[in-house]
This record gives structure tokens, C-alpha cells and sequence, in this order.
């Protein structure tokens, strides 16, 4: 499915035109999200921080490894990881069944120059692409203190058609990733802190995401908050489309 039928399924015959300001007009006004917290305005990023991606998926021809256990697996991956490039933060699936068990990012574009590939576990394959912050959402007001250990992500990947920018996609991308209905849905006691979207800026790799999504949170301070993230990414999951999806857990080094 290319993008103008990805905006046409979304917004009917009729495309309605909504507002979003750009960063350096930002309006005053605060609309309700829920609970009655209220957040700022959705805002564009002319220049947008660059970041690289680090992927890492388990090749699906090499069954070596099946019999580890999957939390030995990924600790072996953040081990390698850590000693490719130390200087990304990495996070680990808290979900079994996720396509990536581990993902790094990191600022800038260092990480391409670093490869390193020796590092990375036979059974294993990573992919690195450069991506730019595009739209960001923000969220509660969180605590003067965020604790590492609490900070968790909800990871969305996406792919498209188009090699280019779109900016038909990218007017509507609050609709399509569904970033709406989580900003809506979010439950206050998890703290959300941010959805950003971000967008391909390579095109070497065609296999990996042209847009991902990160959704940040620091309120997971119990295993029932854990939970209760989990259930709603899996309801989240059953209602809307993306061709990626999982809840992550920032590392501690």
C-alpha cells in the first residue's frame, strides 16, 4: 500500500484539514487529554534531531540458539552491543515473541561509522539506519526525578512505498500510527512522556522501518504497572495497524 492510499483509507473521500503548529508559533493553549491533564500542543520540528537505529532480529535460518533461554539471549546481544558502540542506549523487548530483542539508538550518525560487526552473535542479525525527529507529542509532567529503571518504550515500526518525504503522511501521522489514540487512551498512572515520530532519511536498507514511532513512559516503578503496559499494548495491537509493535525496557549500565 502506497501513502495516498494509506491517507485515503484513514480520511474517507473528504480530507479534513486539522491544525498543527509549527514549533517556532507554538500556541498558548492547552487542550484537555484525559483524566484532566493537560498537555502541550502537538509540534512540528523544522530541524529535528538526527538519530541511527540499531536493529537487531534473530536470523531466521539459524536455530542454533532456540534452545537459550530468551532472557540469556538478549543480555548476550546487549553485552555485544555495549562493545560495538558504547555510547547508545539500549533496550530490551519485554516481550518473547518480539521480531527485534534488542534495539539501540543514539544521537547523531556515529553509529554507522562504528561497525564492528564481530561483536554481534552468530544467529543474530543487525541493521542501522539514520532517522529524523519529525512531529513529537508531549505528554504529563513528569517528576523532577526520572529513575532509569522506570523508563519503558512502546516501539512501532512502519513501512511504506515511498522512498521519500511525504507530507501528506506526515500531516495525518497522529491518525494512521495510531499516536491519537494512545495520547488518548495512555493510562495516567504509567506517565507518558513523549510520542515522536521519526522518518527514514536512508534508503540502502529497504527492509527496515520508513517511519517508527516511540512512545516514552517512566511511571513503570511495579511489576503491575509493567502489566497493565503490556495489556494495553496488546489491545492496541488487536485494534490498530502497524507492521511492528512492542513495549521495550531501557538497560541499565
Amino acid at each position: 500500500m502506497n501513502s495516498a492510499q494509506l491517507v485515503q483509507r484513514i480520511n474517507g473521500p473528504s480530507v479534513v484539514q486539522r491544525t498543527q503548529t509549527v514549533i517556532d508559533t507554538r500556541s498558548t493553549a492547552k487542550p484537555i487529554r484525559h483524566f484532566g491533564i493537560s498537555p502541550t500542543i502537538d509540534k512540528e520540528e523544522n530541524d529535528g534531531s538526527v538519530m541511527t537505529f540499531t536493529f537487531v532480529s534473530h536470523d531466521k535460518f539459524d536455530d542454533g540458539l532456540d534452545s537459550l533461554p530468551f532472557s540469556v539471549q538478549q543480555n548476550q546481544l546487549t553485552t555485544a552491543l555495549k562493545l560495538s558502540y558504547p555510547y547508545g542506549i539500549i533496550l530490551q523487548s519485554k516481550e518473547k515473541s518480539a521480531a527485534y530483542p534488542v534495539i539501540q539508538f543514539s544521537y547523531g550518525t556515529e553509529r554507522l561509522e562504528a561497525k564492528n560487526d564481530e561483536y554481534i552473535i552468530q544467529g543474530f542479525n543487525k541493521n542501522s539506519c539514520i532517522y529524523k525527529e519529525m512531529r513529537v507529542l508531549e505528554g504529563d509532567i513528569g517528576n523532577d526525578l526520572c529513575f532509569h529503571q522506570n523508563v519503558h518504550y512502546i516501539i512501532l515500526g512502519f513501512k511504506t512505498t515511498d522512498v521519500k518525504y511525504n507530507q501528506a503522511l506526515l500531516e495525518s501521522w497522529r491518525d494512521w500510527t495510531g499516536a491519537r489514540h494512545i495520547y488518548i487512551n495512555f493510562p495516567e498512572q504509567l506517565n507518558l512522556i513523549k510520542i515522536t515520530l521519526y522518518h527514514k532519511q536512508t534508503i540502502e536498507d529497504v527492509n527496515l522501518f520508513s517511519y517508527i514511532v516511540v512512545v516514552k513512559c517512566d511511571g513503570i516503578t511495579t511489576k503491575e504497572k509493567e502489566t497493565i503496559l503490556l495489556d494495553f499494548v496488546q489491545r492496541f495491537r488487536a485494534e490498530m495497524t502497524s507492521n511492528f509493535v512492542s513495549v521495550y525496557q531501557e538497560v541499565i549500565t
